[in-house]
């Protein structure tokens, strides 16, 4: 019942409690000052609002940031709080700053199915857990893209396989950023021995072996081809080519190869052999990887001349002196010329031929005369008398007598010469083969002789002159000019005396 007095007003720390308690949904504010006033006093306010001071909190959005104080925890009661909107698919995240993101339009295509919606999307994945679709392990979540076609890329003299680099994102259309979700499906791939399951989103073979770490190169085989269509379930032959090293030209190529021989693996990669090349292995070998070796093999003729000297050919001649010689044509050189084939390999010579020769020029000889005429010197005797001699030589002379000759006497050859004569004075001993048998002597100190014996111990111009038994021998082995007499023995026989031999 009023007794028409205007209620009292509230105290500033009596409004922010009733604002406090509304906001907790505390009933209505209708209690009478005074009961909330015996709350103040009682401390109430202590016990209810213990939890309830206010935090001050960093807000950013649409890009900017604002300060804010808030009795408010959760980031959504927050929000409200401070008069901030936000709607479906905006993600709050919360941390030191309280921070709202706005989505944006996303279009996802999976399963044959479109799902349009608005989300943050950080990555492709957030877009299909926004849109509720389940991932299985394998699969993927991209951008849609025009198909990449495989290209063929050389590295270091290996073709390897691998795909051209894709194009650029494409802007989001108006209706918003696509993302497509790709389904992995299983190919059974058979690599040599070895025999694994892949997993692939790709939507080729040759891509889904390049998208597993496979290492490609050009030369393998593929069964069935890198553009077949992927089919869940596909057995794939992958067929390795060898790894081959070809030296060549100072050079190591390292390649793979399916070629079934050496000849066909260097076809494949273009090298030439020219007539004479060696290949270790031959051509005809087959290919079981390791080293070939092209041995380069050139072969160069090359064609050398020398003089042929002139043959020397002695003609006899009475315009000369016996033992005087003169050239009568001097002669001239010839050319003697001979072909070589050379060998390389690797333009290293290995060896040498002489594959032809021939007289380019024949010589001319040189015709030497000899002397025949004899020309007569007179030189006195014992004597005193004169003696026509044809030659004087100059010998080393010893002496013997039929009794130092070796034989005792009383055997029937003691004192028999050489020739059958008796051994005595006027008999010299000589080398049959310097001076020959019959040849008279004239030996100053000693006489006139005839050679007609020989003995073991005489070579070339060594004499033994002959003495008596009962003769007493004053001669000493010395060296002494002797004269030849006549009549002479045939030219042919003492030709060398004279140096014509």
């Amino acid at each position: 019942m009023s007794n028409g007095a205007s209620p009292p007003e509230p105290t500033d720390s009596e409004a922010y409690l009733v604002t406090v308690l509304h906001q907790h949904g505390i009933g209505s504010l209708r209690a009478p000052l005074p009961l909330l006033r015996s709350v103040l006093a009682l401390g109430v306010v202590v016990l209810l609002a213990g939890g309830l001071a206010q935090q001050r909190v960093t807000i950013e959005f649409v890009g900017e940031r604002r300060d804010a104080v808030t009795l408010q925890r959760q980031p959504e009661a927050i929000l409200r709080d401070l008069g901030i909107a936000w709607q479906p698919g905006d993600r709050i995240e919360q941390g030191e700053t309280l921070v709202l993101r706005s989505g944006r339009p996303v279009v996802v295509e999976s399963d044959g199915m479109v799902h349009r919606l608005r989300a943050v999307v950080d990555r492709p994945t957030e877009a299909a857990r926004a849109a509720g679709i389940t991932l299985d392990l394998h699969d993927r979540v991209v951008h849609p893209e025009p198909p990449r076609p495989l290209a063929l890329a050389r590295t270091s003299e290996v073709r390897h396989l691998a795909e051209v680099p894709p194009p650029s994102r494409r802007a989001p259309s108006g209706e918003g950023e696509r993302y497509r979700v790709l389904r992995a499906v299983p190919l059974v791939v058979h690599d040599g021995g070895l025999t694994q399951v892949v997993w692939t989103t790709s939507t080729t073979v040759g891509e889904a072996l390049v998208a597993g770490g496979f290492d490609l190169v050009a030369a393998d085989r593929l069964i069935p081809p890198p553009a077949t269509p992927v089919q869940a379930g596909l057995h794939v032959y992958l067929e390795r080519a060898r790894a081959v090293t070809i030296a060549v030209d100072g050079r190591l190529v390292p390649t793979r190869s399916r070629a079934p021989s050496v000849a066909a693996l260097l076809q494949q990669e273009g090298i030439l052999l020219a007539a004479h090349d060696r290949v270790e292995p031959a051509l005809d070998a087959p290919l079981d990887g390791g080293v070939v070796r092209v041995v380069r093999v050139q072969q160069t003729l090359l064609t050398f001349a020398e003089p042929i000297l002139p043959p020397v050919v002695y003609r006899d001649t009475d315009a000369l002196p016996l033992g005087q010689t003169a050239v009568l044509e001097p002669g001239a050189p010839g050319v003697r010329k001979w072909t070589t084939r050379v060998v390389s390999e690797n333009g290293r010579e290995v060896g040498r031929e002489v594959v032809a020769s021939w007289t380019e020029q024949p010589a001319t000889p040189r015709v030497i005369g000899r002397g025949t005429r004899l020309v007569y010197a007179t030189v006195l005797g014992e004597q005193g008398e004169p003696l026509a001699y044809w030659a004087k030589l100059r010998v080393y002379a010893t002496a013997y007598t039929a009794a130092s000759a070796g034989k005792p006497k009383g055997s029937p050859g003691y004192g028999i010469t050489a020739t059958g004569q008796r051994a005595g004075r006027g008999i010299i001993a000589v080398d049959p083969r310097y001076l020959p048998y019959g040849t008279r002597l004239y030996v100053p100190s000693y006489g006139i002789g005839v050679a007609a014996d020989t003995g073991g111990g005489l070579q070339g111009a060594h004499i033994d002159l002959c003495f008596d038994d009962d003769e007493p021998i004053s001669w000493g082995a010395r060296f002494v000019e002797v004269y030849l007499l006549d009549p002479p023995p045939p030219l042919e026989r003492i030709r060398h005396l004279f140096g014509d031999e």
